[in-house]
């Protein structure tokens, strides 16, 4: 299988922080350094996979309203050059 493939396959079968350090550190991905006010960026990530540019924005948000307490959820944005968007991947927190 070639690295595009199992980098979608790893980004699709995410369901942690652990995996998305997991596949940031497999696929030699570097974090994008932000320093400005607080926001709902986990983190920001590209890297070069089989000569074609990466981009990885993993982010999260509170469905929860008043009275109705539910887990945040965590949302992947994989961007791949060449390729259609790919669906944002999701899972809660």
């Amino acid at each position: 299988m070639s690295d595009l493939l199992s980098l979608v396959d790893d980004y699709h079968s995410a369901s942690s922080d652990e995996n998305v350090n997991e596949l940031v550190k497999k696929y030699g991905l570097v974090e994008i350094p932000y320093s400005g006010p607080p926001r709902t960026i986990l983190g920001e990530y590209t890297g070069v996979v089989e000569g074609r540019k990466v981009e990885l924005k993993y982010r999260w948000y509170d469905p929860s309203g008043p009275f109705n307490m539910q887990p945040d959820i965590h949302v992947l944005k994989l961007k791949i050059e060449g390729f259609e968007d790919i669906r944002e991947s999701k899972f809660e927190n």
